[in-house]
């Protein structure tokens, strides 16, 4: 027969370690948002290099190396939240998610014509923040 009082000594352990595995997820997320960004900041360097292959002159091409220079950014700054969310997981996740709605809804009304470029990246990166944000909120009420 196990005492009762090691099984309850366990159970804590366990809440403990699922507490701390879901503060890890919530960390893990933010990289691969970060990670994420950054590649699909090769798609406006990748167009703006052909548009000089090409000898392209739209207007809308003077703009990439400012939109390749913001996804950059952004990347960092996840790569940065990443290390601050080991602290405060709910906040770092929270101002990642408001700096990407803010970048994207800047680069859609500014430049409308590339608000679909890499769409499929961009959703993958919000719900990735999204489940960030919810791992870093269901850390911060069981503390």
């Amino acid at each position: 027969m196990i005492p009762s009082a090691l099984l309850q000594s366990l159970r804590e352990s366990q809440s403990r370690s699922a507490e701390e595995q879901r503060l890890l997820s919530g960390r893990g997320w933010l990289m691969i948002a970060g990670i994420g960004q950054l590649l699909t900041a090769l798609n406006p360097l990748n167009q703006y290099a052909l548009a000089h292959v090409l000898d392209d002159t739209a207007p809308i091409f003077p703009y990439y190396p400012w939109l390749f220079g913001g996804m950059i950014g952004l990347g960092i700054s996840f790569a940065l939240l990443w290390w601050w969310a080991a602290c405060a997981p709910f906040r770092a996740a929270l101002t990642a998610l408001v700096l990407y709605l803010v970048f994207y809804a800047t680069v859609a009304l500014g430049l409308p014509q590339l608000a679909l470029d890499s769409i499929t990246s961009k959703i993958l990166v919000l719900i990735g923040l999204l489940l960030a944000v919810r791992a870093g909120w269901l850390r911060q009420r069981v503390s």
